[in-house]
């Protein structure tokens, strides 16, 4: 499995960061939380819109959408996803550590 996920927020300025998550991978290099992510996308089967997400997060309590993207392959199968969530905060909920970076 290997993705390519970013996120962009525009607060006045827009900011965009994006980032390689491949499992299993080489821990140490690319996603900062590859094992934990990789473990939430598999109890999902690759479908982004199932991850168990959080019950808490620790985030900037700011009100700044974030549009967040996923491309790559999943088991073989291809995966283009995106969402706009209403801040970082609702990001991390939904989406667990796949968007933590």
């Amino acid at each position: 499995m290997w993705l390519t996920v970013t996120r962009t927020t525009t607060d006045g300025i827009s900011h965009t960061g994006n980032i390689w998550l491949d499992c299993p991978g080489i821990e140490g290099a690319g996603h900062p939380h590859r094992a934990s992510a990789c473990t939430d996308l598999d109890a999902a089967d690759g479908d982004l819109d199932a991850l168990p997400g959080r019950t808490e997060a620790n985030c900037w309590a700011g009100i700044t959408k974030v549009h967040a993207t996923a491309h790559g392959t999943y088991e073989g199968r291809e995966v283009h996803w995106e969402r706009t969530y209403e801040s970082e905060c609702d990001l991390i909920l939904a989406t667990g550590q796949v968007f933590a970076f």
